[in-house]
């Protein structure tokens, strides 16, 4: 299945206008608890179609704190080789990445990760499309 991301915005700004200690009396209030996919993820394209995900990065967000002890950034052990466009952009090399989780495993931790959280991306095409590829490959 696929998965849904929230845009606060788009669904959001249609409710008039909070000031700033509002809106954080509101999220205190809510108990938010996110989970942010972080920019750090690291693909070999942007094609979600025929690109893989190399790395992935989150960080946990409980009461409005960022959790760093439930927080990760792990490789992921990729199916083929990195070209060497893929290492002159992100500087990770075929043996950095052979010692990577599976992709089995880094999803596992991932979706155990958003359990019940808000999630929170800084371009939802690129991580949607993503991650309900790697979705497919499971």
């Amino acid at each position: 299945s696929y998965i849904y991301f929230y845009n606060y915005k788009r669904i959001h700004s249609a409710i008039g206008y909070l000031t700033p200690a509002q809106k954080m009396a509101e999220l205190k209030k809510s108990g938010l608890r996110c989970v942010q996919i972080n920019q750090t993820t690291t693909t070999t394209g942007l094609n979600a179609k025929q690109d893989r995900i190399v790395s992935m990065g989150y960080t946990l967000i409980k009461d409005l704190y960022l959790s760093l002890k439930d927080s990760a950034h792990v490789l992921v052990k990729p199916k083929r080789l990195l070209t060497e466009q893929n290492i002159g952009i992100h500087q990770l090399t075929d043996d950095e990445v052979a010692q990577g989780l599976s992709l089995t495993r880094m999803m596992t931790d991932l979706f155990q990760a958003m359990t019940n959280r808000v999630v929170i991306v800084h371009f939802d095409n690129i991580e949607k499309g993503f991650i309900n590829e790697a979705c497919w490959q499971l």
